[in-house]
């Protein structure tokens, strides 16, 4: 199952680009401030009670940013994710988390021909996790909520095509790594999506 989903990642991610490459030629946006969005699909890869008997980690996900481009090369960007809630279920209990994150990053761009550009960015991410579970049955039962968040490294890749010198397509990746000693409760996240920037300059 998590090779399948893998492979419907990639093929999103490759007619995306195909998508950005059928759309002829453009001028490479000006630098100045700019906002953007990117919707997609996330993974939160949280681990679970081995015992459940299902479990989805995956679902919609989306990000909003802003940033400044200094140049054709270097910006910064300030940006807000979220994904679908991951849920577990068992014989006798339900288990669901809500993963936020905020970043700052620097993002580089290498402008290519015909107003395509590669670009990456490597920051930090404040991780928020919302954790509930609810054990029990008809007789009796029990819940419990465990909200926690952490700093932790943060990068991602992308293509993007300019369509004029304000309006940008892009299709991306964005990883958050987990770090040092967390006990399991902070998990990576991963989010493919296809987004739009409008710059101001």
């Amino acid at each position: 199952m998590i090779i399948s989903k893998n492979k419907k990642l990639g093929v999103g991610v490759a007619v995306g680009i195909a998508a950005l490459a059928l759309a002829g030629s453009a001028v490479a946006a000006t630098p100045g401030a700019y906002v953007g969005g990117q919707l997609g699909w996330g993974d939160t890869h949280v681990d679970f009670d081995p015992s459940a008997t299902s479990s989805d980690t995956t679902g919609v996900a989306g990000r909003v940013n802003a940033g400044y481009q200094f140049n054709n090369f270097l910006g910064a960007e300030l940006g807000y994710t979220q994904f679908t809630t991951a849920d577990a279920h068992g014989l006798f209990f339900h288990e669901s988390e809500q993963t936020k994150a905020v970043d700052l990053v620097a993002k580089a761009t290498l402008p290519l021909a015909d107003g395509f550009s590669l670009f990456g960015k490597l920051g930090v991410a404040d991780e928020i996790n919302e954790a509930h579970i609810n054990v029990g049955n008809n007789v009796m039962s029990w819940s419990d909520q465990d909200d926690r968040n952490r700093v932790l490294p943060t990068f991602g890749a992308g293509v993007a095509y300019a369509f004029n010198e304000h309006l940008a397509g892009d299709v991306s990746w964005m990883h958050i790594q987990k770090c040092g000693s967390n006990d399991g409760t902070i998990n990576n996240t991963d989010l493919v999506g296809v987004g739009l920037t409008y710059s101001f300059g």
